[in-house]
């Protein structure tokens, strides 16, 4: 009997430890997918603010440069942190009008094998946060 309850109790406690350890890499992993849409965005966004003024190719130069910029300083975009100091880095967020108005766009991942929309494919397969 004693056996028995050992192995109830050490099955629940291992069920649970699987529960727990899916729940946190989902959640890690949605918390990377939101940051690729995120320096998506903003470098869509940038690339926006330019083609106003300049050439495709500059625009898609700038769009690059800053997801480029904004991935190397592990930013995850709130378009209230524009114009203000990253906590992370010490380093100024850029703060264009033009970029501030067209960072909050909605942007849905596509699957590249079915086109079609979906943006909760995290952690599988064509994982868009791998793209890191």
């Amino acid at each position: 009997m004693i056996v028995l309850i050992v192995f109830l109790l050490v099955f629940f406690i291992l069920l649970l430890g699987m529960a727990a350890f899916e729940f946190a890499r989902y959640s890690l992993c949605c918390q990377q997918f939101q940051h690729c849409v995120d320096i998506a965005a903003l470098g869509g966004a940038a690339g926006l603010a330019s083609a106003q003024t300049t050439d495709q190719a500059t625009a898609q130069a700038t769009a690059l440069n800053t997801a480029k910029w904004m991935m190397e300083q592990n930013y995850v975009l709130d378009t209230s942190l524009l114009g203000k100091t990253n906590w992370t880095t010490g380093s100024t967020i850029p703060s264009m009008p033009a970029l501030k108005n067209t960072a909050n766009m909605n942007f849905t991942w596509v699957d590249p094998e079915t086109g079609n929309p979906n943006p909760w494919s995290c952690c599988g397969e064509g994982n868009p946060a791998g793209a890191r």
